[in-house]
């Protein structure tokens, strides 16, 4: 428990000017003990984190008001409260609810099933914060240094699972890690529904419907490119468990196709099409008319691929969007490809 305080002493210490004062240090002292004292330490800290602790509270907003006197006002009471506020905050983002009692009591239980008649899943005596983590990035752009953005990171850990969430300055939530959880272990890009959550979640990221140059379907994840809304520049991003990433190296390298950059004949917005129009959640049913097709009878998908090129043997226009189903079975591995309506155009046979 005292780690956690004293962690975020030394943090203040050396982020914020002035903080080192023997009046913060006896607060700090004073709220750890408080907690540590408790019967129940764990129960303390969960109560600290869900705003129910008083004292704790009082004493959290009076540390933390000395080291954001320099912050301006419309977000120094944000900042107040990040600590106990991201743990809850980060499990939210995905769905899950934090409800805290005695597992003893039956009203309780009644309670709880009257607040939530149906259940996906019930994580008892579920996480705890074990770390809190404030730390300025690198900048690439002065030589790897430590200078770039100040950064929050908690980790909640429980008997079997693990998460993390990271936050800005101003507390808002800028990214989630469950990929330890349960949730993770079960997670597939390969099923429908999966696919189906993926659209809405791609454009409440982008603000709009986003212009995709590819598409990569893998089981644990989705790889695409896409115009940036920020610079209007192809960017790689990531779909997965976490949601929408970007790829950390998006200033640094062209993430135009090569097929696009070496064509004489069409501009890039020729090669972009519209994530409505791929109908992402078509994957599982292709990919079972491509093992059909290829006669791998246990074998399965290892890739689909969503992409515009350029077809040398049409006469016109012969820029053509379309699916590329990759399919493995033993050493043996074969290719079907598809029109954004699902009808075959070409097959590739195993070799």
């Amino acid at each position: 428990m005292f780690a956690v305080f004293a962690a975020l002493f030394v943090a203040f210490s050396v982020f914020l000017k002035g903080f080192l004062t023997a009046d913060n240090m006896l607060t700090l002292l004073q709220t750890a003990m408080r907690i540590g004292v408790s019967p129940s330490p764990d129960q303390a800290m969960a109560d600290l984190l869900a705003g129910r602790n008083y004292e704790a509270n009082q004493a959290i907003a009076s540390l933390f008001a000395g080291a954001t006197a320099e912050m301006p006002d419309e977000y120094r009471a944000r900042v107040a409260a990040i600590g106990r506020e991201m743990a809850s905050l980060a499990l939210k983002q995905q769905g899950f609810e934090i409800e805290i009692g005695d597992q003893g009591n039956p009203i309780f239980w009644l309670d709880f099933k009257k607040k939530y008649p149906h259940v996906d899943i019930l994580i008892d005596d579920g996480g705890h914060v074990t770390k809190m983590v404030i730390e300025r990035g690198l900048s690439l752009a002065t030589d790897m240094t430590k200078s770039g953005t100040v950064r929050w990171e908690v980790t909640v850990e429980g008997p079997r699972e693990s998460a993390s969430a990271t936050a800005n300055v101003k507390g808002e939530i800028v990214g989630v890690d469950i990929s330890q959880t349960a949730r993770a272990a079960n997670w597939s890009a390969f099923k429908e529904e999966t696919l189906k959550d993926a659209v809405p979640t791609i454009k409440q990221a982008f603000g709009t419907a986003p212009k995709m140059v590819e598409v990569d379907i893998y089981d644990k994840y989705v790889m695409f490119k896409a115009i940036s809304p920020r610079d209007k520049e192809v960017t790689t991003y990531k779909y997965d468990y976490n949601g929408v990433t970007m790829s950390q190296l998006h200033s640094i390298v062209d993430s135009t196709p090569i097929e696009v950059r070496m064509s004489n004949k069409y501009k890039l917005e020729d090669f972009l099409f519209d994530i409505d129009s791929a109908k992402l959640e078509m994957a599982p049913a292709l990919g079972q008319k491509a093992m059909e097709r290829l006669g791998f009878t246990n074998g399965r998908v290892v890739l689909y691929s969503i992409k515009t090129e350029e077809d040398p043997f049409a006469r016109k226009n012969n820029l053509k969007t379309q699916w590329t189903v990759s399919c493995q079975q033993g050493r043996k591995s074969g290719m079907v490809m598809y029109d954004l309506a699902g009808n075959e155009t070409k097959a590739l046979p195993p070799h």
